[in-house]
Order: structure tokens, then C-alpha cells, then sequence
């Protein structure tokens, strides 16, 4: 059980907990203030919570197999190690890899991050999140918005080249969004 994270517990004591934990309530609060708490079947029923896990992976089987081969076109340009399609609760959807990836910690940031950005773009009246790029020693890290839901994390070492990233991500982005 790996402990990173600071959480409050019903006694008010700051406590470590593990990452998974802070995971959920990051869903749970997500829910929360996104969708008040419900997601309304198609009758609008807002009386009747629906199964978010089970609607979820209904509406998924039909993409995922169309899906998966488009993540792994991104593995065949050189360097790029992962490509993740992330729902903005932080749970992978579809992911291709090469390599060690921890693909549910990276969707978990990735979600926050895109979301933080866009935040932060929004108040200063800049518009609307196109691509996030986080460089790092050891290789960048590409985060895009597909849609309202979803978004798409690139993991790549130092010898990739960003610009074709880049223009693969630009090209292939309307194909994912229809896998989806």
C-alpha cells in the first residue's frame, strides 16, 4: 500500500492514506459538483441514480475495439512509451504500452492536470485548453482534450521527437473521438 497523500479523517486528524482512497474521493467530489450527484437516464429520471460504472462500460465496448488500434499507432513513432485515453474522472478508458507505465496513477494526473490548466486558463481569459505539454528530464508528457469526457495522455522518452507527436495527435484526434 503505497502512501503519498494527506487526508482528513471523520475526527478531523490529518492522517497518510493511500493514493487509491484520495482517487475515489477526487471521483466522488468530481461527481458531485459536475453532475449533482446523478446522471439522468435517457427518460431525464433524476430520481433513480444510474449505474455510472455499468453505463460506462456499455457505451465503451462498442469503441474499444476500434480504439485500441489508433493508441497503438502513436506507440509505433519513436520514443512514445504510452498512449492513454483518460475520462476526466481520472479512470482509463483504453490505454496502449510499451513498456512500464503505471497507466491508473497517469490517468489519475492527467485528469487533474488537464483540468487545473484549463482552470487556469479560463481565469485569465486565455481560452480554451488545445494541448498541455510537461517537459521532464528523463521525457515529455503530452496531455489533450478529445471532448467534454475524455482526454488523451502521450508518455514519451527524450529522444522523441515533440513535433511529430504533436502533428500525430492533430491528425489522428477527430479518429479517436468518433472510436469513442
Amino acid at each position: 500500500m503505497r502512501l503519498n497523500e494527506y487526508c482528513v479523517d471523520p475526527q478531523l486528524k490529518i492522517r497518510q492514506c493511500p493514493l487509491s482512497f484520495v482517487r475515489k474521493i477526487a471521483v466522488i467530489l468530481n461527481r458531485i459538483f459536475h453532475q449533482d450527484g446523478y446522471l439522468c437516464s435517457k427518460k431525464e429520471n433524476k430520481d433513480q441514480p444510474f449505474n455510472i460504472v455499468k453505463d460506462r462500460e456499455l457505451h465503451l465496448l462498442s469503441g474499444v475495439k476500434m480504439l485500441k488500434p489508433l493508441l497503438e499507432e502513436f506507440l509505433k513513432v519513436e520514443g512514445v512509451s504510452a498512449a492513454v485515453v483518460v475520462g476526466r474522472d481520472g479512470f482509463v478508458i483504453e490505454s496502449a504500452v510499451s513498456g512500464k507505465v503505471d497507466i491508473e496513477a497517469l490517468g489519475a494526473m492527467a485528469s487533474t492536470g488537464l483540468g487545473t490548466s484549463e482552470a487556469m486558463g479560463s481565469s485569465l481569459g486565455k481560452g480554451e485548453l488545445a494541448q498541455m505539454l510537461v517537459e521532464l528530464e528523463k521525457g515529455p508528457i503530452i496531455l489533450a482534450p478529445l471532448s467534454a469526457d475524455e482526454l488523451i495522455a502521450l508518455v514519451a522518452d527524450s529522444t522523441a521527437n515533440i513535433g511529430r507527436i504533436r502533428y500525430e495527435l492533430k491528425k489522428n484526434k477527430e479518429r479517436i473521438v468518433a472510436a469513442l
